[in-house]
Protein backbone atom coordinates (compact mmCIF):
# COMPACT_ATOMS: atom_id res chain seq x y z
CA UNK A 1 0.00 0.00 0.00
CA UNK A 2 2.62 2.35 0.70
CA UNK A 3 4.63 2.20 -2.64
CA UNK A 4 1.06 2.54 -4.37
CA UNK A 5 0.70 5.68 -2.42
CA UNK A 6 4.28 7.16 -2.68
CA UNK A 7 3.49 6.37 -6.96
CA UNK A 8 0.64 8.11 -6.83
CA UNK A 9 2.09 11.58 -5.12
CA UNK A 10 5.12 11.29 -7.06
CA UNK A 11 2.67 11.43 -10.66
CA UNK A 12 0.66 14.18 -8.59
CA UNK A 13 3.78 15.88 -7.90
CA UNK A 14 5.31 15.47 -11.57
CA UNK A 15 1.94 17.08 -12.60
CA UNK A 16 1.97 19.62 -10.42
CA UNK A 17 5.59 20.87 -11.83
CA UNK A 18 4.36 20.57 -15.14
CA UNK A 19 1.43 22.65 -14.72
CA UNK A 20 3.26 25.03 -13.12
CA UNK A 21 5.41 25.19 -16.15
CA UNK A 22 2.75 25.36 -18.61
CA UNK A 23 1.11 28.72 -16.54
CA UNK A 24 4.41 29.74 -16.18
CA UNK A 25 4.97 29.47 -20.16
CA UNK A 26 1.71 31.55 -21.06
CA UNK A 27 2.92 34.23 -18.45
CA UNK A 28 6.24 34.33 -19.66
CA UNK A 29 4.51 34.65 -23.59
CA UNK A 30 2.07 37.16 -22.15
CA UNK A 31 5.05 38.96 -21.82
CA UNK A 32 5.07 41.59 -18.81
CA UNK A 33 7.27 41.50 -15.88
CA UNK A 34 4.96 40.90 -13.72
CA UNK A 35 3.29 37.89 -15.43
CA UNK A 36 6.69 36.62 -15.71
CA UNK A 37 7.49 36.93 -11.96
CA UNK A 38 4.55 35.18 -10.79
CA UNK A 39 5.34 32.63 -13.23
CA UNK A 40 8.42 31.74 -11.88
CA UNK A 41 7.15 31.88 -8.05
CA UNK A 42 4.94 29.34 -9.43
CA UNK A 43 7.34 27.28 -10.54
CA UNK A 44 9.61 27.74 -7.63
CA UNK A 45 6.46 26.64 -5.57
CA UNK A 46 6.10 23.86 -6.76
CA UNK A 47 9.21 22.47 -7.24
CA UNK A 48 9.43 23.10 -3.22
CA UNK A 49 6.02 21.49 -2.52
CA UNK A 50 7.79 18.81 -4.10
CA UNK A 51 10.99 18.56 -2.59
CA UNK A 52 9.16 18.87 0.97
CA UNK A 53 6.83 15.84 0.17
CA UNK A 54 9.53 13.54 -1.13
CA UNK A 55 10.88 14.10 2.43
CA UNK A 56 8.09 13.42 4.27
CA UNK A 57 7.55 10.68 2.56
CA UNK A 58 10.98 8.86 3.11
CA UNK A 59 11.55 9.75 6.51
CA UNK A 60 9.16 6.64 6.68
CA UNK A 61 6.79 8.28 8.72
CA UNK A 62 3.17 7.60 8.57
CA UNK A 63 1.82 10.28 11.12
CA UNK A 64 2.31 14.02 11.90
CA UNK A 65 2.87 15.45 15.27
CA UNK A 66 -0.56 16.88 15.51
CA UNK A 67 -2.01 12.82 15.18
CA UNK A 68 0.31 11.98 18.26
CA UNK A 69 -0.45 14.75 20.42
CA UNK A 70 -4.20 13.88 19.67
CA UNK A 71 -3.61 10.13 20.67
CA UNK A 72 -2.00 11.57 23.88
CA UNK A 73 1.84 10.74 23.14
CA UNK A 74 4.03 13.01 22.93
CA UNK A 75 7.80 13.31 21.29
Amino acid sequence: MAKVLAAVFAILLIAEVVIALVIAGVLFWLGSPQTIGVGLALVVLAVLVGVLTVRFLRSGRTSTADDSVARGRTA
